[in-house]
């Protein structure tokens, strides 16, 4: 059994190996991953200083009635349990393709972009029975500090939907779809968002990832 394992597992590292080894050969689509993934670095030091800033200024609180008929409950481990093993699984798939990682990659730049678009012009406070997520990611970009207003829209609802958009295998896909759906109704019972956070957030990373085919295949 565990020698049947090890030799999947080599197979496996093998395949990536080699699918890399033939993608940066092409030289372009090597500048254009390095480059892309550069921008994806920057646009989370970016996200990371806006976030202290939107901290400071007050906006407004919206009548959620989907809210109202919630209790708020701390789902947090359960939340980013889910999300981080979603996340790795799709990347066991995608790590096997670079062109799709790139297009990843590309697809998180741009919903980081949208969203402090979104939350820049959409100044909200926190639903008022808000119980702050416990994420060690966000914690790490907030620079240790409790962010409620990064509210419109939904980073961890759009980036759930962005791994649905990139799986390719279609069992895997199946699972993530009602995994998304999952993760949208955890942020609601947890009260860090509104509803129409949740709502524009799937439309934000279908967007996101739509562009970032494009601009895929204009560059490579």
């Amino acid at each position: 059994m565990l020698l049947s394992l090890f030799s999947i597992s080599m197979v496996f590292l093998s395949n990536i190996k080699n699918e890399w080894h033939k993608s940066f050969i092409n030289r372009k689509f090597a500048v254009n991953f390095i480059v892309s993934s550069i921008a994806l670095v920057l646009t989370f030091l970016a996200l990371s200083q806006f976030l202290q800033w939107i901290e400071f200024r007050q906006g407004a609180v919206l009548d959620d009635p989907i809210l109202s008929i919630l209790p708020a409950w701390d789902v947090s481990l359960i939340t980013f349990s889910t999300l981080y093993l979603s996340l790795f699984l799709a990347l066991i798939c995608i790590i096997e393709k670079p062109k799709l990682l790139l297009i990843g990659i590309i697809s998180y730049s741009i919903m980081i972009i949208f969203r402090i678009t979104g939350i820049y012009f959409v100044a909200l406070n926190p639903p008022s029975l808000i119980i702050p997520l416990q994420d060690p990611i966000t914690k790490m970009f907030a620079e240790g500090n409790i962010i409620t207003k990064d509210l419109f829209f939904s980073g961890h609802t759009a980036t759930m939907w962005i791994i649905f958009l990139l799986t390719e295998k279609k069992v895997l896909k199946f699972i993530l779809f009602f995994v998304a759906l999952f993760i949208s109704t955890c942020v609601l019972i947890q009260h860090v968002h509104y509803t129409i956070d949740v709502l524009v957030a799937p439309m934000a990373s279908f967007s996101a990832y739509k562009i970032a085919q494009y601009i895929a295949r204009k560059i490579n």
